[in-house]
C-alpha cells in the first residue's frame, strides 16, 4: 500500500508576512504599497497643491477676521461688559507680610515702570494721561505712599495693592460714584473683621469721572488704577489697636455710589492679607 504523503501548510503568520511584503513592494508588478512611481508622483502632487490651497483660504479669513478685531479694546461692548473691581495684575491678589516683601517690592517697581511706559505715550483729550510717578519732582506725585521704599516693604511694616475696574470699555460713571473697601470674613469665614493693622484706599487726583469713559490704551493708556494702603504698624481706622483674631484678612472692594449704596450690577472683589497676629 503505497505511503500517504502530508503537505505541509503555510502558517497564518508567514503568510501575513508574505502578503505584507507583496503589498510594500510587488516586483511583479512594479508597485509600491499598490501605486506605480507616477501614480505616486500624482497623488503628492495633488495633496501639495490642495493643502496650499486649503492654507491659503485659512490665512485670508484669518487676515481678514485680525482686521476687524481693534488691538487695544474688546471688539463688543454691550451690557455685559459691567465694571467690577479687580486687582491690577495677578500679584496683587494677595499680601502676605509674614514672607520676605522684598519680592513683592520688585513686583510694585516693575509695576510702576511698565504702567508709566504705556502712559507716556498715550493721550487723553490732548492732555497728559495719568502717571504713576512724575519723573519731575516739581509736580504732585500720586500714590507717594505707595512707593517701594524701606519702611513700605522691606521692613514689612506698610504696603499697597494697586486695584483697578475691569471690563470698564465706555462705561460712564454716575455723579459721586467711588470705590470702597472693608475688612471681610472671605469665602472661607477666616477672615478677621477687626485686623491689627488699617487700611487706606488712595485714589489719584480727580475721581472716576476724570478716567472714565476709558476706551483703549492707545487713547488713554493703561486703565486707571487705585491703591489700597495697608499700615502694618497699626496706623489707620479706630480697629487698628485691636488685637487681631486670626493670621488671615480679607479686603472686599466695591462700586458704591454718592449714597453708600453698592451696585446690585457690579461684582466686587476680595483680596487677601495674611500677617502675623498681634501680640
Amino acid at each position: 500500500m503505497p505511503e500517504e504523503v502530508v503537505e505541509k501548510q503555510e502558517s497564518k503568520i508567514s503568510k501575513m508576512a508574505s502578503e505584507m511584503s507583496t503589498f510594500c513592494y510587488n516586483s511583479d508588478d512594479g508597485t509600491v504599497m499598490g501605486r506605480t512611481g507616477s501614480s505616486w508622483l500624482k497623488i503628492t502632487g495633488f495633496y501639495i497643491l490642495f493643502y496650499s490651497c486649503l492654507a491659503c483660504f485659512f490665512g485670508i479669513c484669518l487676515h481678514v477676521a485680525l482686521m476687524t478685531i481693534p488691538e487695544d479694546r474688546p471688539k463688543l461692548v454691550g451690557r455685559s461688559n459691567r465694571p467690577t473691581v479687580s486687582p491690577a495684575r495677578k500679584d496683587f491678589r494677595s499680601i502676605d507680610f509674614t514672607k520676605d516683601m522684598a519680592k513683592y517690592q520688585a513686583t510694585v517697581e516693575e509695576f510702576i515702570t511698565e504702567y508709566d511706559a504705556i502712559n507716556n505715550n498715550a493721550t487723553r483729550n490732548g492732555t497728559e494721561v495719568m502717571q504713576i510717578k512724575d519723573k519731575d519732582s516739581t509736580k504732585t506725585t500720586k500714590f507717594a505712599p505707595c512707593y517701594a521704599t524701606e519702611e513700605n516693604y522691606v521692613k514689612g511694616e506698610k504696603a499697597c495693592l494697586f486695584m483697578t475696574i475691569n471690563r470698564r470699555f465706555d462705561w460712564i460713571p454716575a455723579n459721586m460714584d467711588h470705590i470702597i473697601c472693608k475688612w471681610d470674613i472671605g469665602l472661607g469665614g477666616t477672615g478677621s473683621i477687626t485686623p491689627g493693622f488699617g487700611v487706606t484706599v488712595i485714589t489719584p487726583p480727580g475721581d472716576l469721572e476724570e478716567y472714565y469713559p476709558w476706551s483703549s490704551t492707545a487713547k488713554n493708556g493703561e486703565q486707571p488704577v487705585w491703591a489700597i494702603r495697608i499700615n502694618r504698624n497699626g496706623q489707620g481706622n479706630s480697629s487698628d489697636t485691636e488685637k487681631a483674631k486670626s493670621e488671615e484678612a480679607f479686603l472686599k472692594c466695591s462700586i458704591v455710589n454718592a449714597k453708600g449704596v453698592i451696585y446690585s450690577d457690579y461684582a466686587s472683589f476680595i483680596f487677601e492679607v495674611i500677617y502675623k497676629a498681634m501680640e
